[in-house]
């Protein structure tokens, strides 16, 4: 038996064991077209240290999804990162200080990574728990 679940970041279908995401490409931008994007920049082309490697663009994610090479839906959290298995995301990326959780004013994006790294902060009692994900080659 196959399910189907659909989103703005894709489609996902399951059978019993496995889950397969398929990348929808109506509007979603790559990567290098969301890093360029003015609408998500906090920075524009005057700011001083605007070259420095020291600030590297920084966007919120929401309604995202993590898969494999194979197009499979996967934790994150589970070792696979540290296991040097590639995984990308597709979603909606929003600026890093809109603080609304919905798609509305974000870019849907496709194919973002691999996830270098991932990292958790706001539980000690923070107002929100957030969950960071480093991308590139």
């Amino acid at each position: 038996r196959i399910t189907g679940n659909e989103n703005r970041s894709g489609v996902s279908y399951s059978t019993e064991h496995i889950v397969i995401f398929v990348v929808i490409v109506w509007d979603q931008l790559s990567e290098v077209e969301v890093l360029t994007t003015e609408k998500l920049s906090i920075f524009d082309s005057n700011c001083s240290g605007f070259e420095s490697y020291d600030n590297l663009p920084q966007h919120k994610l929401t309604c995202f999804s993590v898969y494999d090479r194979n197009l499979h839906l996967c934790s994150f959290d589970c070792g696979l990162v540290e296991n040097n298995v590639e995984l990308y995301l597709s979603g909606v990326v929003k600026p890093i200080y809109d603080e609304c959780s919905s798609t509305d004013g974000g870019f849907p994006a496709k194919k973002l990574g691999p996830i270098n790294s991932w990292w958790t902060m706001g539980f000690d009692g923070g107002e929100k728990a957030l969950v960071g994900l480093t991308t590139g080659n």
